[in-house]
C-alpha cells in the first residue's frame, strides 16, 4: 500500500506538467510550433552557410592586412629590452645576444605565422558572430511569418483541428522534456 501512495507522490508532477504542455499545445496549435520548428533548422542551416563565405571574405579583406602588416613590424623590429630578464640572461648564457635574436626572428614569414597560429581562431569568431546575427534575423522572419499564417488556420473546422493536432504535439514535447530531465 506504501508503494501505490509513493508511486502517486512521485508521479503526480510529470503528470502535471505533461497535462500543462497538453494545455499549451491545444492553445498554440500544431501550425506556429511546426513552422517554428523548420524554420530554425532552415535558419540554421542557411545562417551556417553564409556565415562561412562572409567571415572568410571578412578575414581576408579586413583583417588579415592588418593582422600581417603588424605581424611584420612586431617581427622587424623586436624590442629585446621587453624581453623578460631571465630569459635574457639565459640567452646570454647561450651565447645570443640581440643582433642574433633579430637576425633569427626577421627569418619568419609573418604571414605563415599569422595563418599556422591565430587566423583559424579570428576566422571561427567572425564566422561564429555572423552566423549567431543571421540566425537571430532568419528566427525573427520565421516567427513573423509563422504568427501570419496561423490566420489562414482561424476556420472553425481548421481552428479545432489545429487545436487538437496542437495538444497531441504539446503532450509528446512535454514528455520527452519530462523524459529528458528524468534520465
Amino acid at each position: 500500500m506504501n508503494i501505490l501512495v509513493s508511486n502517486i507522490i512521485l508521479d503526480a508532477p510529470i503528470i502535471f506538467s505533461a497535462f500543462i504542455f497538453l494545455i499549451n499545445g491545444w492553445k498554440k496549435g500544431v501550425v506556429r510550433p511546426f513552422m517554428n520548428f523548420v524554420g530554425g533548422l532552415i535558419a540554421f542551416a542557411v545562417s551556417g552557410f553564409v556565415a562561412f563565405y562572409i567571415s572568410i571574405f571578412v578575414h581576408n579583406n579586413f583583417f588579415r592586412p592588418v593582422m600581417i602588416k603588424k605581424f611584420s613590424e612586431l617581427l622587424l623590429k623586436p624590442d629585446i629590452a621587453s624581453f623578460p630578464k631571465y630569459l635574457l640572461a639565459i640567452l646570454n648564457l647561450l651565447g645570443v645576444n640581440s643582433l642574433k635574436i633579430s637576425n633569427l626572428l626577421g627569418k619568419f614569414n609573418a604571414g605563415e605565422i599569422l595563418f599556422n597560429m591565430i587566423s583559424p581562431y579570428i576566422l571561427n569568431i567572425t564566422r561564429l558572430l555572423l552566423g549567431s546575427f543571421l540566425f537571430g534575423i532568419l528566427m525573427f522572419v520565421c516567427k513573423k511569418i509563422s504568427k501570419s499564417s496561423c490566420s489562414a488556420f482561424s476556420a472553425p473546422v481548421l481552428a479545432q483541428f489545429n487545436s487538437a493536432l496542437g495538444a497531441c504535439f504539446g503532450f509528446l514535447k512535454g514528455l520527452f522534456i519530462i523524459w529528458g530531465i528524468i534520465l
